[in-house]
């Protein structure tokens, strides 16, 4: 439980896991290690990794709901802290964010494709 998962391996968890029971207990230690990655330093601005996870996760429709909540809640006291959100505004945000798709899109991911362009990359 201790080592530190990337953008790449979180993703394609989180497609293979999706909604199956059998994962739950992987897939909660999974949200585990994102509220680690995104939540204890929330450098947005300075880690693209960290960026691309959180519009990813926001927008992932199988990461809970409380995960999500919970993200999305330090997000808007660390880049946002005046502006007040109540907590059905919080909720129509994280039901709007699942409406879009940022960098994966959960609907049609060809995780084929993702292994692909990660095997690209290492290459340079």
């Amino acid at each position: 439980h201790k080592k530190k998962l990337d953008y790449f391996t979180i993703i394609s968890l989180l497609f293979y896991f999706r909604k199956r029971n059998s994962f739950q207990e992987l897939k909660k230690v999974v949200e585990e290690k994102i509220i680690e990655s995104l939540c204890y330093d929330m450098d947005l601005l300075q880690s693209s990794e960290k960026a691309h996870l959180f519009l990813d996760v926001m927008s992932c429709p199988f990461v809970s709901i409380k995960t999500r909540r919970f993200i999305y809640k330090k997000y808007l006291k660390c880049f946002e802290p005046k502006r007040h959100r109540s907590h059905s505004e919080i909720e129509n945000d994280l039901e709007s964010l699942l409406k879009y798709y940022w960098f994966v899109k959960w609907d049609e991911l060809d995780l084929l494709k993702m292994i692909e362009k990660k095997e690209l990359k290492e290459s340079y």
